[in-house]
């Protein structure tokens, strides 16, 4: 009898911990690195979903036509200015707000946080740069926030550089505790409408494009 009893134990045990022991999620981006990450953990099993390892990297290469539309926002900013690098984010966050709001529903923010110093081609630039971004990654961060089911920790900090060695600097920052079932109860219910919204983006900044 004991011998039937271990093994009903140690599953019921297993199920317990899936589905209550959160996937932990951290995502982020920053003009030093240039790079978007998202990393993660679920029990004692990390993941990356970003960046790709150099060996993914040419697997895919050797897989896949390189795009030519890859984005990079240290160059976007070089090029644009902030204004238009913000204008870009707030289109993109538009175009997945269903996805942002789904996924915040059923997860607990431990800690968001955006950073933005904006340093333009004169004061003027500069002041006109640093309302902007007020005036777009504010609302957009009340509204992540608005539609969570629960938050721990929101830092906003945008603020200008009139000095004459300024250089822009944008940095962004999540931290998410998601529940397993939720995630599967989401899946199944908009699985296809996720992928159908996220591979256009994917196809913009991801690394290559998925046609031969």
């Amino acid at each position: 009898m004991l011998y039937v009893l271990i093994p009903i134990c140690v599953i019921i045990l297993l199920i317990v911990l899936i589905f209550t022991v959160p996937i932990t999620i951290k995502a982020g981006y920053d003009t030093v690195s240039n790079e978007i990450f998202v990393k993660g953990r679920f029990l004692c099993f990390p993941f990356t979903l970003a960046p790709k390892s150099e060996k993914k990297k040419a697997k895919d290469a050797a897989k896949f036509e390189a795009s030519d539309d890859s984005l990079d926002f240290k160059e976007m900013l070089e090029k644009d200015g902030i204004t238009e690098v913000i204008n870009f984010v707030a289109s993109v966050f538009k175009s997945l707000w269903r996805i942002v709001c789904d996924v915040v529903k059923i997860a607990t923010i431990k800690k968001l946080a955006v950073k933005i110093i904006v340093a333009g081609k004169d004061a003027a630039d500069t002041a006109i740069g640093c309302g902007w971004s007020n005036a777009v990654v504010c609302p957009i961060v009340d509204l992540i926030i608005s539609n969570a089911v629960d938050y721990k920790e929101c830092e906003v900090d945008i603020a200008p550089d009139y000095s004459d060695e300024g250089e822009t600097y944008m940095e962004a920052f999540v931290h998410l505790n998601l529940w397993l079932a939720d995630v599967i109860k989401l899946i199944v219910n908009n699985g296809e409408d996720i992928v159908n919204r996220l591979k256009p983006v994917m196809d913009y900044i991801g690394y290559y494009n998925y046609d031969k």
